[in-house]
């Protein structure tokens, strides 16, 4: 081989080395429909997660609220009590669930997971009315009729 060939083969090892050695790292990534549409009582339910990056160590949990027209809440937090690394691409999820206040229009509900050692990311979802609402005016007119 000649020097040349020697100087070409040595560079062009190098270069696949050092390209390899840092790809692109992929990110955790938050995942939530855009719409769904609700029962005829007005409820509704989903499910939400992320898709972890590479760079996922444990998750902080979840939390979803109504934010317009919706009774929902909850919040589940880990706390990050010893957050173990996650498999890039592994999936974690959650149910979204609730009601619409007013069965007859639309609301939006926001929801959110993240991992301990990035911040979180959330979405707002769309609920929409039933084809048929069932009459029932709200959650609360239900809870009123069993306490």
């Amino acid at each position: 081989m000649k020097p040349c060939q020697r100087l070409f083969t040595l560079v062009s090892i190098c270069t696949v080395l050092i390209a390899g050695a840092n790809p692109a790292m992929a990110q955790t990534v938050f995942w939530a429909p855009e719409s769904v549409q609700a029962v005829g009582d007005g409820s509704f339910s989903f499910i939400a997660g992320i898709t972890a990056g590479d760079d996922c160590v444990g998750i902080w949990g979840y939390h979803y609220e109504g934010v317009e027209n919706i009774e929902a809440s909850m919040w589940a937090d880990t706390f990050c009590i010893d957050p173990q690394p996650i498999a890039p691409g592994e999936i974690i999820s959650f149910v979204v669930s609730g009601v619409l206040t007013d069965p007859a229009m639309p609301g939006v509900v926001f929801s959110e997971m993240g991992c301990c050692n990035v911040s979180g990311e959330g979405a707002t979802t769309t609920v929409v009315p039933p084809a048929v609402a069932s009459g029932r005016s709200s959650w609360g007119t239900l809870k009123a009729r069993y306490h």
